[in-house]
């Protein structure tokens, strides 16, 4: 593992809280009583913002102008341009908690509980506004999409689909949904994918015109989507241990990935372990790994187990940057995190078996430009390629981030402080 990466020193960071700029040039963290922006590349200060000691949500826009952040004492939204330090403050009800900042193209939400409302910042008109509540997810994530160039917005409320034009604001359609949907997804500029936990799935127009539906067994419905860069192609992780896939044109399904237990001779799948070996390199704390020609999976056998952990725990399907790796992970299989590869084909990569210790798997993170995979848990962040070994850094209440440039550099966070990592 040594001279494959190199540290930078720590970087102080309230709370873990960190923001990086979609350009790749600029971070922002919380440092007692301000928001400092730095140079992603040189590490030096360019401007800080005074706030107050709570701060909740951290966020640069999508064309790196602007960093915004949720102060809770007193509760607001603070929007700040990058190039010249204009800051504008929005006041909030205080007895309503926001739990979510999402950028569209030229807007910013800010969404509260209770489906109240959804607050936003116009950047074009630059006047703040209020429309109804979103519905949230069972891990507090608004249910709602932006189409593809940002001109629409889609979002769920109780057993209605919203949508508005983004550019007057004005309602285009409400219409029915199935019960209890979870988060739509555009599939193209007028078209929703949407979904339920009761296997129900269907196609809209974002005028309200139902296209397709269709319908699986409850223990076969879909959890989690995610779509191809190219649009293509959906695919859904499902709640019987299964990865469908649909055409976005025909809106037909394909071809299926299931997770197996047993490998067919020359089916060369890399298979890692975790073991009880810890080194120390660069003052952090490395976990090792051991490659087996077994199947390292932890099944829950037992049927509460896993209807608690199915659904208390999030399942992830995250495509790389040109969708021919796809990592998944089912709460099914005890912190296993499978890799998938298109162009093989039996399609199963790796499997990547984690210890307990690691803690709740929290997020998977394809590195924009590379095949680098970082698996993000709360004790644990492990970096996985394809040509390589594994490495784990261990820590607590641990978080990574890539930043977005070719260049194969990310951020390990901690609970107070945060270190660039430079792979080599």
């Amino acid at each position: 593992m040594k001279g494959r990466i190199q540290m930078s020193n720590k970087i102080p960071c309230d709370g873990g809280l960190l923001a990086l700029s979609p350009d790749g040039q600029f971070f922002a963290v919380k440092t007692r009583k301000r928001i400092v922006v730095s140079s992603s590349s040189t590490l030096q200060n360019c401007m800080s913002f005074s706030t107050s000691d709570s701060v909740k949500i951290l966020k640069f826009s999508p064309n790196s102008k602007y960093v915004s952040w949720l102060s809770t004492n007193p509760c607001s939204l603070n929007i700040c341009r990058v190039d010249n330090k204009d800051k504008l403050e929005i006041p909030i009800n205080p007895g309503l908690e926001v739990v979510s900042l999402i950028y569209g193209v030229n807007c910013l939400l800010f969404i509260s509980e209770l489906e109240v409302f959804i607050g936003v910042y116009d950047f074009k008109k630059h006047r703040s506004f209020t429309l109804e509540g979103c519905s949230l997810d069972d891990f507090d994530c608004p249910l709602l999409t932006f189409s593809p160039c940002g001109d629409y917005l889609a979002y769920v409320k109780g057993h209605q689909l919203v949508v508005h034009c983004t550019e007057t604001w004005d309602l285009k359609s409400s219409f029915n949904c199935p019960i209890s949907p979870q988060r739509p997804r555009f599939v193209n500029p007028y078209t929703i994918f949407l979904f339920n936990h009761d296997g129900v799935i269907e196609w809209f127009t974002i005028f309200g015109t139902k296209i397709k539906s269709d319908s699986v067994l409850p223990s076969r419905c879909i959890v989690n989507t995610e779509l191809s860069k190219d649009s293509r192609t959906l695919f859904g992780s499902t709640y019987d241990n299964k990865v469908l896939s649909f055409d976005t044109i025909s809106m037909e399904r394909k071809a299926e990935l299931e997770y197996v237990y047993s490998i067919e001779p020359g089916a060369k799948v890399r298979n890692f372990v975790a073991t009880n070996d810890v080194q120390r390199s660069e003052n952090v704390r490395l976990q090792k790994f051991e490659e087996t020609d077994q199947i390292p999976v932890r099944e829950l056998k037992n049927v509460m187990d896993q209807f608690k952990r199915k659904t208390e725990t999030q399942h992830f399907t995250v495509l790389n940057y040109d969708d021919s790796l796809l990592a998944t992970y089912n709460p099914d299989h005890l912190n296993t995190v499978w890799v998938w590869d298109f162009f093989k084909k039996d399609r199963l990569e790796s499997i990547i078996s984690l210890s307990e210790t690691a803690g709740k798997i929290k997020a998977l993170r394809w590195h924009p430009f590379t095949n680098r995979l970082a698996i993000c848990c709360s004790n644990l962040v492990v970096i996985w390629t394809k040509w390589d070994d594994l490495l784990g850094f261990q820590g607590d209440n641990m978080n990574f981030k890539w930043l977005n440039i070719k260049a194969a550099i990310g951020v390990l966070i901690f609970e107070g402080d945060c270190r660039f990592v430079y792979f080599k």
